[in-house]
């Protein structure tokens, strides 16, 4: 379970259509760094895994794994695409986060393999499915454990045909797309409550799909 980082909107924006790379500017969208995963907290990215002056990228991944020996790797990006609230925005923005994964990652170590960040709207998830699964280097396709409706859903259950189709399982991780709060009480007011909140998140999905 590896974490690529997107150190910036710049990185996404050869891999995005011309209309939403422009969109970058025209908008002036500064990032979709979550809170879940906040780029400079210490449980965020390892103390020996930050280069002076940059995020992390494939050199400390392939020192990891030379390290470690491991003969795969499963990168998971978690960057905050789930929280863009526009169907088409947040459909073009998480392809373009794959593509990013597919061209800046994959292509650069046989090694890697990637999960399929998943857009929020479901037909717009099995489209994504459809256009990456061919590429075997994508061995599972990823969605945020939290989100606007339970994983069980009818909704829902178009995806996950797509994903018994082309053979690949449904990877839930950690993280919110914050639409609800994130505990039966509400809102936490600290990152370790919205840590401990997962575990209550992965039962309710369980139980939500059984």
């Amino acid at each position: 379970d590896l974490h690529p980082m997107v150190p910036g909107l710049d990185a996404l924006r050869p891999h995005l259509e011309p209309f939403w790379a422009d969109s970058i500017d025209q908008r002036g969208l500064e990032g979709f760094e979550s809170q879940s995963y906040p780029p400079h907290a210490p449980r965020t990215v390892r103390a020996d895994w930050r280069p002076q002056g940059r995020f992390p990228g494939l050199p400390e991944m392939q020192a990891w794994l030379d390290k470690t020996g491991a003969a795969i790797g499963i990168l998971n990006p978690i960057y905050g695409v789930q929280l863009i609230f526009n169907a088409d925005m947040n459909r073009a923005f998480t392809q373009g986060l794959n593509n990013w994964v597919r061209a800046e990652w994959l292509e650069r170590d046989a090694r890697l393999r990637a999960s399929i960040v998943l857009p929020n709207e479901t037909e717009h998830a099995v489209a994504e499915i459809e256009r990456l699964a061919p590429d075997r280097r994508f061995v599972q396709a990823m969605r945020l454990v939290m989100g606007e409706i339970p994983h069980g859903r009818r909704t829902h259950w178009p995806i996950y045909a797509a994903l018994e189709k082309h053979g690949l399982p449904l990877c839930l991780h950690a993280g919110s797309a914050y639409r609800h709060p994130v505990t039966s009480l509400g809102w936490v007011s600290w990152y370790m409550e919205d840590v401990a909140a997962q575990q209550q998140a992965f039962q309710s999905a369980v139980a939500s799909l059984i």
